[in-house]
């Protein structure tokens, strides 16, 4: 057997994020972009900057449901048209597939149940016990450290690295791409283009490359 694992935002989903979807509702963009500022420059961690984006939400909000946040989330839910085809054929080849992501649990595990994918692994919103958002999150997946993730679960499944392909759109998912065997890269990040093995535009040419 075979691991084929995603990045969510922007690789199955098409130019999106689900921090950034609820940012952009609430109004509270450059909030978001302070944060990953500070983050990025090594000054808080991805625990903080979670705290820090969920609390300017409920600032706004006053008090926040998790139905409301999903809401938010699958109105705007957009999947590559051609993801459904594409994991389909990866399962029928006997690949594992599997969604990898530093975005909110509650999209990624609607997008792997309409694609029926498997293992799905990312972060999350601690709530109360009404429901509502505490102003935690729940830290799963580093921006930075998708590659710790995949290859706990190839050992999980008991599948040699040089069996595992990453699909990632970004440069956070450098580390990510460069632990798998077969690193592929979707869409035009400069960054990610120095560690991909393979570009492609569209979904459906992973299937070309992991025949």
């Amino acid at each position: 057997m075979k691991l084929i694992a995603f990045d969510l935002d922007g690789t199955i989903l098409e130019n999106w994020g689900s921090w950034t979807a609820i940012h952009e509702h609430f109004g509270v963009e450059a909030d978001e972009r302070n944060s990953l500022n500070d983050y990025t420059a090594g000054k808080i961690d991805i625990q903080e900057l979670m705290n820090r984006n969920i609390n300017s939400w409920i600032k706004k909000a006053g008090k926040l449901h998790i139905d409301q946040v999903k809401n938010i989330l699958v109105k705007n839910l957009k999947i590559r048209p051609e993801a459904y085809n594409v994991i389909e054929n990866l399962r029928k080849n006997g690949f594992h597939v599997a969604i990898i992501s530093s975005g909110i649990d509650i999209i990624a595990e609607e997008v792997a149940r309409r694609l029926s994918i498997p293992y799905v692994i990312s972060n999350g919103l601690e709530t109360d016990e009404n429901g509502y958002l505490t102003g935690k999150g729940i830290h799963r997946v580093d921006l930075f450290n998708k590659d710790e993730i995949l290859i706990n679960l190839a050992n999980q499944l008991n599948i040699d690295l040089s069996n595992v392909v990453a699909v990632g759109d970004s440069a956070w998912d450098k580390n990510f791409l460069n632990a798998a065997g077969t690193g592929i890269m979707i869409g035009d990040d400069t960054e990610l283009s120095k560690v991909a093995k393979h570009k492609i535009h569209n979904l459906n040419e992973i299937l070309e490359i992991v025949q």
